[in-house]
């Protein structure tokens, strides 16, 4: 064995963990919706698996206020994967 492993295309799920309040932070806001050079640190996440072509699905788990970051991050990805919630 090489230790080689292939991963065939649209084979794997992502599960986009989000729903952290980040208390400890101590920011207005959860510490993965702070944005990073104008874009939300978790919408880095999202575009990246999106754009694996061994990505089928993302389902993100999220308070639904902020949900419309994940959806405004998707509109960027050409041929994006489907989001689950």
């Amino acid at each position: 064995p090489s230790g080689n492993i292939m991963v065939t295309p649209n084979s794997v799920s992502v599960v986009l963990l989000a729903g952290g309040v980040g208390k400890r932070m101590g920011a207005s806001i959860p510490k993965q919706y702070l944005k990073l050079r104008g874009q939300e640190i978790a919408s880095y996440s999202l575009q990246t698996f999106a754009c694996m072509a061994e990505v089928a699905e993302i389902v993100v788990v999220c308070d639904p206020s902020w949900r419309d970051v994940f959806e405004r991050a998707l509109a960027s990805v050409n041929g994006a994967v489907p989001i689950k919630w």
